[in-house]
């Protein structure tokens, strides 16, 4: 648990807690470590990265299973499966509340007497996170759809199950597309085998050969 005076920005707070994780498993003594992300989390994640413009791979929101030496969830573990089992080779940090509505949650809690703690911080609405969940989730549950994080959740399954399709495809894909100088140790994409490829697997592979160099594209970029 981290507290302190100063508002610390989310991204680094994320950094850091991934960070202590990963020193716990290479210490040993544990091979698992298990978070509480819940159905709600899901959700608001999937909105989240909708209003920010993220195409299917950020729609896929977080995954069932992690490998603890990922930074996030931009590159899930190929064993990942669209059903949402755990990954079945070097998964270390696991979501086994990922299908549970929090209410659900701190109901059981409750009716066990255990305590749980708050982070202060989650009322803080200077987050988008904690406007979405705190403003925006309830308004569209309220005056749209009672059950769309259900909704949410269950979108973020199927975005898992096209990006394992997809990653796979644009593994096979890429090699026939790049012709390599290895004298210079470069790679280059070839216009007329890329267009070649339909439209979805062209823009697939630009992000690939871009991710390949060190780059990160936005759509526009691709385009």
């Amino acid at each position: 648990i981290l507290k302190s005076r100063f508002l610390l920005c989310v991204p680094a707070a994320r950094h850091l807690r991934y960070a202590w994780f990963r020193d716990r498993l290479r210490r040993g003594g544990v091979n698992r470590i298990a978070t509480a992300h819940t159905l709600d989390d899901q959700a608001e994640t999937v909105l989240m990265r909708t209003l920010r413009g993220a195409g299917t791979r950020g729609v896929a929101g977080i995954y069932p299973a992690l490998d603890a030496e990922l930074e996030g969830e931009a590159q899930p573990p190929a064993a990942a499966s669209a059903a949402g089992e755990v990954a079945r080779f070097h998964t270390s940090i696991i979501r086994p509340l990922l299908r549970l509505r929090r209410s659900g949650l701190l109901d059981y809690l409750r009716s066990c007497g255990q305590e749980w703690r708050e982070d202060e911080s989650n009322r803080d609405t200077r987050h988008l996170r904690n406007r979405i969940r705190l403003e925006l989730l309830p308004l569209l549950e309220r005056d749209y759809n009672p059950q769309v994080a259900d909704v949410l959740a269950n979108h973020a399954e199927v975005a898992r199950a096209e990006e394992a399709y997809w990653q796979e495809q644009v593994a096979q894909a890429l090699p026939r597309t790049v012709s390599t100088n290895r004298h210079e140790n470069q790679a280059a994409l070839v216009p007329e085998l890329l267009l070649a490829q339909p439209l979805a697997m062209q823009r697939r592979l630009v992000r690939a050969a871009a991710e390949a160099a060190g780059l990160r594209l936005e759509f526009r970029d691709v385009e």
